[in-house]
C-alpha cells in the first residue's frame, strides 16, 4: 500500500533515490559527476522533482531544461523581462573548463549561452552528462529536511543505505561508456571518487586524475574555484599525461 506524507508517494520516493542520476546523454564525450544537487530547501520542492520526474517516465536522465520548467525553475533558461539569464554557479565553472578545454573563448557571455541552449540536453547531439552521487538535493551538508522518511532519517543513514547501490550504478554506466572526460568535482569526497573507479588518483596543480577506460579527474567544489584553476584543468585535459 501506498503511502503519502506531505504528497510525497514512498513508494516513488525509493524509485527516484534509486533511478533518477541527472541530465544530458550517456554519450556525451564530458561527464560532471558531484556529490549531490543544491537546493531541497522544503518538502514541496521534493515533490515538485519527483513529480516531474515521475510524469516524464522515470527515466535514468532528463533534459535539464525540459526538466527544470517543469518544476518551476526556469531562471537559469529563459529570460525574464530585462534580466539576463542567471549563470547557475556551479555549472557555471563546469561549462568554463569545457569551453576552455576545446580551446573556446570562454567569456561570461558564453558560458551563458552554454547554459542556455547547450548543457545537459538529451539529444543526440549533446556533449554533457551531468550525475549526482547521492539523489536528493540538498542547500548544505548541514541542513537535512528529509528526517520524516523511513530509512534516510539522517543524512549519515541515506548514505549508508542509499551510496552503496549508486556507486554500484555509476560504476556500470561509467564501465558501460568508456573514453570520457570525467570530472568528479568536490575533493572532501576523494573516497567516493576512488570507490567509483577503483584506483588511487595522482595529484597535480590542485587537482587530481587518473587515466584508464577514461580521464578522469577531480577537482574542488566549482564554486570555490577561479577562473585560473579552469584554466589549469581545461588544460591538462586538453594534454592529460604531457
Amino acid at each position: 500500500m501506498n503511502i503519502n506524507l506531505n504528497n510525497i508517494n514512498i513508494n516513488t520516493l525509493y524509485e527516484f533515490m534509486h533511478k533518477f542520476y541527472g541530465y544530458g546523454n550517456l554519450n556525451a564525450k564530458f561527464w560532471f559527476i558531484g556529490m549531490e544537487e543544491g537546493g531541497g530547501n522544503d518538502i514541496d520542492e521534493l515533490h515538485k522533482r519527483i513529480s516531474a520526474w515521475n510524469e516524464n517516465g522515470q527515466r535514468l536522465l532528463e533534459d535539464v531544461v525540459s526538466y527544470h520548467v517543469r518544476i518551476g525553475m526556469p531562471h537559469f533558461f529563459e529570460i525574464n523581462g530585462n534580466e539576463p539569464v542567471r549563470i547557475q554557479r556551479t555549472w557555471g565553472q563546469l561549462i568554463r573548463i569545457l569551453l576552455l578545454a576545446k580551446n573556446e573563448n570562454a567569456t561570461t557571455e558564453n558560458v551563458r549561452d552554454y547554459q542556455r541552449y547547450s548543457l545537459g540536453r538529451d539529444d543526440d547531439h549533446s556533449e554533457t552528462c551531468l550525475m549526482e552521487l547521492m539523489p536528493l538535493p540538498s542547500p548544505n551538508i548541514n541542513n537535512w529536511i528529509y528526517g520524516q522518511f523511513q530509512g534516510i532519517e539522517t543524512r549519515a543513514e541515506y548514505f549508508n543505505n542509499i551510496s552503496p547501490l549508486r556507486i554500484k550504478k555509476l560504476k556500470k554506466l561509467i564501465d558501460e561508456h568508456p573514453g570520457k572526460i570525467i570530472l568528479f568535482y568536490g575533493k572532501s569526497y576523494i573516497n567516493y571518487w576512488m570507490r567509483l573507479i577503483g584506483s588511487d588518483f595522482k595529484a597535480r596543480d590542485g587537482f587530481m586524475w587518473c587515466k584508464s577506460n577514461s580521464l578522469f579527474i577531480v577537482i574542488n567544489h566549482p564554486c570555490r574555484i577561479s577562473n585560473e584553476y579552469c584554466k589549469n584543468v581545461a588544460t591538462f585535459i586538453r594534454n592529460p599525461i604531457g
